[in-house]
């Protein structure tokens, strides 16, 4: 569909055609479903399946539609996209919480410095995450966007076709974002 055909059937939607909802469903699910399959194994990890995202993507995209507003120059599948970029990170955000609930001691293996109850080597922890979480938050935003959704499993093609850049344009920012948390780490551990 181009984008003149969705931004019309949004609109029919928006004014109560339930054919028109019909239609958004069948050639709007098939589209969430193909961002939300590459993140698979990770979502898989985190505790759902790109097969649920996709309901919640589409379910987040209903609840929002009646606020939504074409805006010229930025497709609707740009805002879907949007809409499913920020449920995946939700997410791997929720999964995070949930692991960060576990207590050390109750995972097998060897003893690792945090489980050793080691205050210092515990803060040093913090301190390196500290580190690293500030130098992200520093970077340019395509910059943070390249290297954050390529640790997300995101194609450098989907990554410029959102951007309306070229694949190597993606690849430059997220070597320089790169090359800026290596700088930063090894300036704040004084190595090199």
């Amino acid at each position: 569909m181009t984008p003149e055909q969705w931004r019309t059937l949004v609109l029919e939607v928006q004014h109560g055609d339930r054919a028109a909802l019909d239609k958004l469903a069948t050639q709007l699910q098939p589209q969430i479903a193909r961002y939300c399959q590459p993140h698979d194994r990770l979502l898989r990890r985190a505790g759902t399946s790109a097969e649920d995202l996709t309901q919640d993507v589409w379910v987040g995209v209903l609840d929002a539609l009646p606020r939504y507003h074409p805006v010229p120059g930025r497709p609707f599948l740009a805002w879907v996209h949007a809409i499913a970029t920020r449920r995946i990170a939700d997410a791997f955000r929720q999964s995070a919480r949930r692991q960060a609930l576990v207590s050390l001691d109750d995972l097998p293996g060897e003893p690792t410095a945090l489980s050793t109850g080691d205050p210092s080597r515990i803060l040093e922890h913090r301190e390196q995450v500290s580190v690293v979480a500030t130098a992200v938050r520093a970077l340019a935003p395509r910059r943070r966007d390249a290297l954050l959704q390529h640790l997300l499993g995101e194609r450098d093609s989907r990554i410029a076709a959102r951007w309306g850049a070229s694949v190597s344009a993606v690849r430059v920012a997220r070597h320089k974002a790169m090359t800026l948390l290596r700088t930063s780490v090894t300036d704040w551990a004084g190595v090199g």
